[in-house]
This record gives structure tokens, sequence and C-alpha cells, in this order.
């Protein structure tokens, strides 16, 4: 995770947003645990830590929603996502909450326009509520043409292609297929 101490925040989005659509991760890791040359795994990478503002950000571009069964609607496959959490500068706690003035100014920073189309997320896990961890994601068309606003609900299958499983559906028919231990 690099650090930025006295940067302003378009730089640090410039710097995240250059990683992911450029490719520059590509070619630093080789699985998505690998570590990197640097010692950091592949969050690592993708990670920064804004100073002036006591923001932690991770941006990722996702792919295989729908194609891993995870959601039933094929518009949700593929997204940009940020996370943000805030720390304090001085003794790295997690604040435990969102600083929504400066959520927003990262929001426009990294998808602009789109921000229109943003899809909140908030902390699921214990350890995501503790710290205080949103997700923000803007789901795009294939092939990354252009972000889009997903036609229906995430877990409708108004719009799944036939024979489309989900991936407890696929367990189970392989754990059926193996019979009983």
């Amino acid at each position: 995770m690099r650090v930025f101490w006295r940067e302003q925040p378009i730089e640090v989005a410039m710097w995240l947003q250059k990683r992911v659509r450029l490719g520059y991760v590509g070619s630093e890791f080789r699985a998505a645990n690998a570590l990197t040359p640097s010692g950091d795994g592949y969050i690592g990478i993708l990670a920064a830590q804004h100073r002036p503002t006591e923001s932690q950000l991770i941006f990722s571009r996702d792919v295989g929603h729908h194609t891993s069964g995870w959601f039933k609607n094929p518009d949700y496959e593929r997204c940009e996502h940020l996370s943000i959490a805030y720390r304090d500068s001085e003794t790295g706690e997690f604040f435990g909450r969102q600083k929504w003035d400066i959520t927003r100014d990262w929001l426009r920073l990294f998808f602009g326009d789109a921000m229109r189309l943003v899809w909140t997320e908030p902390p699921f896990t214990d350890q995501g509520k503790h710290d205080g961890v949103y997700h923000f994601r803007v789901f795009y068309s294939e092939a990354w043409l252009a972000p889009i606003l997903p036609r229906g609900e995430v877990y409708s299958k108004e719009l799944t292609e036939v024979g489309w499983k989900s991936f407890s559906e696929v367990r189970e028919l392989r754990e059926r297929a193996m019979g009983p231990r």
C-alpha cells in the first residue's frame, strides 16, 4: 500500500486508476493471492492511504459476479469497486464510520459523471463494521465500454440465461454426484 503524505486527492485517484485501468496490476501478479516483487499482495498494490484526509482506499476492477454464480442478473458481471475507510493519522486506528463529505469528494474523483450510478454497500462483516469500510461500485457494459445502470435487481433471474446455476446450486449438484462421504 502506498502512503500519500502531502499529495492532493486527485493525485491519489489518478495513481490508483492508472494501476487498474492500464493493466499495471496485471503485469505485477501471477494469481490473486500472489505476492508482488515488492512483497505486497494483490490488494496491497491496489490500496492507498491519503494522510491529509485520513482516508484508506482500495480501487479495483472486479469481474465475475454473475459467471461465478454470485449474482443472478448478468448486468452485474463487472464493476469498478472503490472501498473507503478512515484511520486516525497518528494512531492508525480506524474511526469506524464514514466522513461523508470527504467520501463524496472521492466518489467524484473516481467515478466522475458516473457517480449517479454508484451502488453503495455498507459494511457486512464484523471487521468491516468495526473499521467502517463502505464499498462503492459502478457497473459496466461488456468490454468496459461504458458505465451502466443495471436492469432489474441483482438477484432477479429475469435476465438470466437458461441453464445458469448459482454457486450453491453447482456445489449441491457436485456433492450429489460424488455421493456421501
